[in-house]
């Protein structure tokens, strides 16, 4: 962007909950950024050929913001860029990104203005005076935005996308969806023309709804949304009936140019007075036309609404008492609340000091800041000098606008500024109490430019822009009716401190004078010593005399020079009173000091008992050392790093916060550990941060001479799974498979979906492989795990006496517990489905989370694997929560506010039975299996018919996932190594109970019979007992000893062999 006018560009910045303005001043050809107000922010900018094309911004706490291109402007005059949108925010660490994406659209912003031009002092050469004076025009004029809407917005594994309709302008919906790819909530937008179209082809529309659907796709809460009508008497909306500062007043009157009377005016007849504008012309606001199209009523999905009643703004200039005027746009009157019952509650709200009515104003339209005054001059033609046009003379031009000068136009956009509002608790006639708001107030105002030359409409420009001294509350106080009396029960007054860090100076430049004429020649010029190329103003302004028409000397130009002013305005004391039905009062007064980057470095307070109590805040940048040099150097500066507090200038306590970088390459800063110490003595570590993971995370923590707590995180590194006092990291590891991450384990096996998994609804199958971990042999380990009940516990190697330990089967899963001692790798090795695998040291605590992002924490396992569940309703909100057993400890229901409200949710019955499993391949039968489903173990916020149904589908899950699939017989085959002994081998039916019974001697291949096919406990016993054998059973489950029992072996076509050898 090139650098070229006498006026600075500001750009208007938004990072988080903060905003502002930069300046790029001028320091010896070097650009150097202006924060208004001022913060202790870094910024960078890069230009490509044409224009300014990144900008970032790191705040105080080192986050990173980056914009790109998004919004040009272009109109029949001109184009540039006005708009960069925000692409990413880069932690810190440079560990977490949010990414941003748009979809390109373009708008039209068209306005109509109309001029009236008033020609005089007509001193032209043989050229007759105008006819039509003044000449009325309309101008309607068209600016072309080029906008970018976002598109996607990507977190932490997660996504908010944004659909608009045809032409990318209008929103259509917002989904967030979540890592898993589902999606968490959904909010449709609906709207409709808000007003027929206006003169000039175009309509406006309004929201009249957000539904939030849940998330089934069902459509759950509905806000929607009432305007007011348009006053119009055909419907549409004409551009031309418009008040001082621009809003719509339903004039009915198409000229606008206001109506100046009595100028002064030197016509063909000689001087004497006229008149310009309609006398009609009417730019009153009106409240009919400024309610138009604006929001009346919300109305809320519990049936409760909240109704808003405006009324005009007032004011008068500065606040100068005298007849207040109607001010630009709306104030609020009355706001009406009502509950889904029907009970409405009323705030009312009175303006002005003492409830005056009005408010400060920094300008009014006039004749001064919608008018411009100007000389035209054109230098007769003589050899050699060729100007064109070929006219001479001179007349004055003055054109009246139906808009507010360009100059001055930033002062006109401030509203109303009220220094004292009060807020009645119901009506100022019948209410409960109300509040006094106070606050400051700091103008702006117009100055006049150097008057070069004699001008009847003197021109204007802002000359202060007081940017960051907004309004501040200055005090607050609370009272209670009683009897038409107001009792004063609270007060709070606020006092502040300004000061300017810098004074950014500019200059305004107006034209007086003009030389339409184009044309150059060479000639004397006093900046050089010799003729140089002059065009026709330069000519006319150093050529005295020669055909000039407005003097010897024409000051083409007034100028002055302009400020913007920048700086910190800080809370400097709060005071804060209460006043007790005796009369007393008592209060505490705390004062804030600030350091050299404006954080907050000191806070003192008085209470009642007149006692001081401060906190001093001290930042790594405050001392030099190597760590907190390279915090300051990556702008990590709001970090407290010294906290000490004091009570009547006697130290109580300090803290201190020492930091660790990790990093390499890209610096990676976290707290390391934290000091403490009592009054004098010297500092004593009460917490160490041990380590972190590579993202940032703690995994090591502990208080000072205390156990370990050690974290494992998953979900994109962004939720704990599992936290364990007196336990290093190495030594523990936990999965529910739930997420990307393997919590310290090893496996390459792959997950899958299972509704009845005892935590979350993913499992895992050991036939994908084992799962590992390498441990400590003189270590005592704990190692907890769910099988389904169907499945028998795990050979794991260390595997003291006494363990397994196997609990009652809860939904057709079984907790197995195994104490583990002398093995350095625990290997969890077999068939079946596994879940919920924890594993940590015998003298620590293990708690483990399960979690659905965006929602919340799913269920909890205590220190002894206990469970417990948290249930989520459609909208995300916390329902039920449960214990093992499913059983419900609390229950949730929410209104609209979030306020807990007396709720029965609906529960289903007994519907316990068979199931027949319905998800068998082809050639299969589903066998029937019994699932036990008791009265209540599910709940529902519709109906009790939807809670049956989640039984039933629980029911038939369970089948599907545990039924047998059957084929009409399998054949057995045995291969016996054993050449000289026989063996007895009995199948029993897990599922019908029936056995069947088989010799087998040596041989290979031999058919030993036909048998249903189904889960199997078979037994293999040899009728000599010399000798220890090895026996294979269905798909390779392997056994050893004198006789062998296998538990649960599937039998079909494919798994349908013994194996026996020595």
């Amino acid at each position: 962007m090139p650098w070229m006018d006498s006026e600075y560009d500001i750009f208007s910045y938004s990072i988080g909950d903060k905003s502002g303005k930069i300046i790029f001043e001028d320091s010896n050809n070097v650009k150097k950024p202006v924060w208004i107000p001022q913060v202790p922010y870094l910024v960078s900018i890069n230009f490509n050929d044409t224009e300014l094309s990144t900008i970032s911004i790191t705040d105080d706490k080192g986050i990173m913001y980056f914009f790109i291109p998004g919004e040009t402007y272009s109109s029949s005059m001109n184009s540039a860029r006005s708009a960069w949108v925000l692409e990413k925010i880069i932690s810190n660490d440079k560990v977490d990104t949010i990414s941003l994406t748009y979809l390109g659209a373009s708008e039209v912003r068209t306005t109509i203005s109309q001029t009236a031009t008033l020609i005089d002092q007509w001193n032209m050469i043989q050229e007759q005076f105008p006819l039509v004076n003044p000449e009325y025009s309309v101008n309607e004029s068209s600016e072309t935005y080029s906008i970018s809407r976002v598109s996607s917005i990507k977190f932490k594994g997660n996504v908010m996308n944004f659909k608009y309709l045809p032409n990318n302008t209008r929103i259509q919906s917002v989904e967030v969806v979540n890592k898993n790819n589902e999606v968490i909530k959904d909010m449709r937008f609906y709207s409709s023309m808000c007003y027929s179209q206006s003169e000039i082809g175009t309509s406006t529309n309004k929201l009249d709804s957000i539904v939030f659907n849940n998330r089934n796709g069902a459509r759950n809460n509905k806000y929607a949304f009432e305007y007011y009508a348009l006053a119009s008497s055909n419907g549409q909306l004409n551009l031309r009936h418009q008040d001082w500062w621009g809003y719509y007043n339903n004039s009915g009157l198409n000229d606008f140019v206001p109506r100046y009377t009595n100028l002064y005016y030197v016509g063909s007849g000689g001087p004497g007075v006229i008149n310009v504008g309609n006398p009609s012309a009417n730019r009153e606001p009106d409240l009919a036309g400024l309610k138009s199209g604006v929001l009346k009523k919300i109305t809320y999905p519990t049936g409760g609404y909240t109704e808003y009643i405006y009324e005009h703004n007032l004011a008068n200039l500065f606040g100068i008492s005298g007849t207040p005027r109607k001010g630009p746009g709306l104030r609020i009157q009355q706001i009406n609340n009502s509950d889904s019952v029907g009970q409405v509650y009323k705030k009312q709200y009175k303006y002005g000091v003492n409830e005056n009515g009005y408010g400060i104003i920094d300008a009014f339209p006039d004749i001064s800041t919608m008018s411009k005054e100007m000389s035209i001059g054109f230098m007769n033609n003589s050899a050699p000098l060729i100007w064109s046009p070929d006219r001479g003379g001179s007349y004055r031009i003055r054109t009246f606008s139906s808009d507010i000068n360009t100059e001055v136009s930033e002062l006109f956009q401030r509203p109303v500024i009220y220094n004292e509002v009060t807020e009645y608790e119901g009506t100022n006639s019948i209410n409960t109490g109300k509040v006094v708001l106070k606050y400051d107030y700091s103008p702006w105002a117009l100055n006049g430019m150097p008057s070069l030359s004699p001008l009847i409409i003197g021109k204007k420009h802002i000359k202060n822009f007081n940017y960051y001294r907004t309004p501040s509350l200055i005090s607050k106080t609370v009272f209670k009716q009683l009897n038409n009396q107001y009792y004063k029960i609270q007060e709070l007054i606020n006092i502040y401190n300004l000061t300017t860090t810098d004074t950014i100076t500019g200059l305004h430049i107006q034209r007086n004078l003009s030389f339409p004429q184009t044309g150059q020649t060479t000639a004397y010029h006093p900046d050089y010593t010799s003729n140089v190329t002059l065009r026709s103003e330069e000519y006319a302004t150093f050529q005295c005399c020669f055909g000039v028409p407005l003097g010897p000397t024409p000051n083409i130009f007034t100028f002055d020079n302009y400020q913007i002013i920048t700086g910190v305005k800080n809370l400097k004391n709060s005071i804060s009173i209460q006043f007790l039905e005796n009369g007393d009062s008592m209060g505490t007064s705390t004062s804030f000091e600030y350091n050299s980057k404006n954080l907050l470095s000191k806070e003192a307070t008085i209470n009642s008992l007149g006692d001081t109590i401060s906190k001093v805040t001290k930042y790594p940048f405050d001392y030099n050392t190597p760590i907190n040099n390279q915090m300051a150097a990556i702008n990590m500066l709001n970090f407290p790093y010294e906290e000490v507090y004091s009570k009547n200038s006697s130290i109580l306590n300090s803290y201190k916060t020492e930091y660790i970088n990790i990093g390499t390459s890209i610096q990676k800063i976290y707290p390391q550990s934290v000091y403490k110490k009592f009054k004098s003595d010297t500092y004593k570590p009460i917490l160490r941060f041990h380590s972190y993971n590579d993202y940032g995370k703690p995994i090591s923590v502990s208080k000072e001479n205390d156990v370990i707590i050690s974290y494992l995180w998953d979900y994109k590194n962004t939720l704990p799974i599992a936290e364990v006092t007196n336990s290093d990291i190495g030594d523990i590891a936990y999965t529910s498979f739930e997420a990307e991450g393997k919590g310290g384990w090893l496996f390459n096996g792959t997950c899958s979906i299972d509704l009845s998994a005892p935590t979350g609804k993913m499992v895992y199958d050991l036939t994908g492989g084992n799962i590992t971990k390498s441990v400590i042999a003189t270590k005592n380990y704990y190692l907890t795990y769910w099988r389904p009940s169907s499945e028998t516990a795990l050979n794991i190697s260390g595997t003291q006496t006494g363990y397994p330990l196997i609990g009652t089967s809860i939904n057709g899963w079984k907790k197995i517990v195994h104490k583990i001692y002398g093995s350095t790798n625990i290997s969890l090795a077999g068939l079946g489905k596994i879940d919920e695998v924890r594993l940590h040291p015998e003298n620590s605590q293990m708690r483990t989370y399960t979690h659905t992002p965006l929602i919340g924490i799913t269920s909890e396992g205590d220190h002894n694997g206990n469970l417990t569940y948290y249930d989520y309703d459609s909208m995300g909100n916390l329902y039920l929560v449960k214990n093992e057993s499913r059983s419900i400890l609390k229950k949730f229901c929410y209104n609209y506010s979030g306020q807990l409200v007396s709720c029965d949710p609906f529960y289903n019955d007994d519907k316990s039975g068979t199931y027949s499993r319905s998800n068998c391949a082809s050639g299969y039968t589903g066998g029937s299996y019994y699932v036990n489903i008791p009265a209540g173990m599910f709940s529902s916020t519709v109906s009790k018919a939807d809670a049956n149904n989640q039984a039933t589908a629980y029911g038939q899950a369970q089948a599907n996932i545990y039924g047998a699939c059957t084929s009409s017989t399998v054949s057995l085959l045995c291969n016996n190594n054993v050449s000289n002994g026989t063996f007895f081998i009995s199948f029993f039916n897990e599922s019908t109970g029936a056995s069947y019974n088989f010799t087998s001697s040596y041989g290979y291949g031999v058919t030993l019979g036909s048998i249903p096919a189904g889960n199997y406990t078979i037994s293999i016993t040899p009728t000599r007992f010399d000798t220890m054998y090895f026996y294979t059973a269905g798909c390779y489950t392997y056994g050893g000893g004198y006789d062998y029992t296998f538990y649960s072996i599937p039998i079909n076509s494919t798994c349908r062999s013994i194996e026996i050898s020595y």
